[in-house]
């Protein structure tokens, strides 16, 4: 830890110390918030410039007491929330006793969502999300901000968490979706030039998400969506098929990329509706679209389904 902030206390993108990422998940033996406070004193002996903090996933009373009456030489507290901001509202009664930032919210999360009936995640589309983040800044956030130092949305970039597009505000080749639109605008009050497509609707034979949606192994089937855009830009799409993730890890620990599934898709591609071959293989997989507009902007979205047959 000497080592560590010695290293960087003079760094000019440091702001601050976090000691210890969601330590209140799953923990068991309090003393380790006296441990945090032991590091948060050692940190500011060597660099009396920066402040320190932890981040928690629980905004009950309990936790967040616990954690101010054994780390009291923290100067702030931080909280990791998504559905749970929702809470904000009635938790700023005990939380405005003390300095707090938000260090990640974003989009619902995987444990927070509409399952299918074999269980896979049903995930917000990229326009969703971005409606989902312009009502949870400006009801939750945006009011709070006094006590609320401020806020990172999750995650200004792009990662494989269950899906490759879960919190990602951007697509894996580098465009920014909705989400970066709205963001912008509640920062600085003005809108893009240039926005994002809007993406209406995904159907897979027919079918929403939340239809459970099962195919037979190598049938034919037909997906469809439905995009808008704003500034009339001519829509490029992208279909992939991938497996479900089989992934148990919590925390946002790293998960590998899932690969595309090749060979599936029946002729063009590029438009808004697609046929495609079932997998061979039974199991669970999902369907992922991407709409480009030519303007370094996407839309996304994707849908669960389930094959059903004789293994191939």
């Amino acid at each position: 830890m000497r080592q560590a902030v010695t290293s960087f206390k003079d760094h000019p993108a440091l702001l601050a110390w976090i000691i210890g990422n969601e330590l209140d998940m799953g923990f068991t033996n309090h003393r380790v918030y006296n441990e945090v406070n032991e590091l948060s004193r050692l940190i500011h002996e060597i660099d009396p410039n920066h402040p320190t903090t932890t981040t928690i996933t629980a905004l009950d009373r309990e936790t967040v007491e616990l954690v101010r009456e054994r780390a009291p030489d923290l100067d702030f507290l931080s909280l990791q929330a998504y559905g749970a901001l929702a809470l904000m509202p009635k938790a700023i009664k005990y939380l405005r006793e003390g300095p707090f930032m938000i260090t990640e919210w974003g989009p619902l999360g995987h444990w927070e969502v509409g399952k299918t009936r074999w269980g896979a995640p049903i995930e917000q589309t990229s326009t969703e999300k971005g409606r989902h983040f312009l009502d949870s800044y400006r009801t939750l956030i945006e009011p709070f901000l006094g006590p609320g130092l401020g806020s990172y949305v999750f995650l200004w970039g792009q990662k494989q968490e269950r899906t490759h597009t879960w919190f990602s505000l951007f697509t894996d080749s580098g465009e920014s979706t909705t989400a970066v639109d709205v963001m912008q605008f509640v920062w600085t009050g003005r809108t893009p030039a240039n926005q994002a497509p809007v993406l209406e609707s995904l159907r897979l034979a027919r079918r929403p998400a939340a239809d459970s949606v099962r195919l037979a192994s190598g049938k034919r089937y037909t997906a469809t969506a439905k995009v808008a855009d704003s500034d009339g830009d001519p829509i490029v799409y992208r279909w992939r098929i991938k497996p479900e993730s089989t992934e148990t890890v919590v925390g946002g620990d790293l998960e590998a990329s899932i690969e595309d599934l090749d060979g599936l898709f029946v002729g063009d591609t590029t438009r808004e509706e697609v046929t495609l071959m079932a997998p061979g293989s039974p199991g669970p997989y999902r369907l992922y679209v991407m709409a480009y507009d030519g303007q370094g902007h996407a839309a996304h979205a994707n849908i669960p389904f389930l094959v059903y047959g004789k293994r191939r």
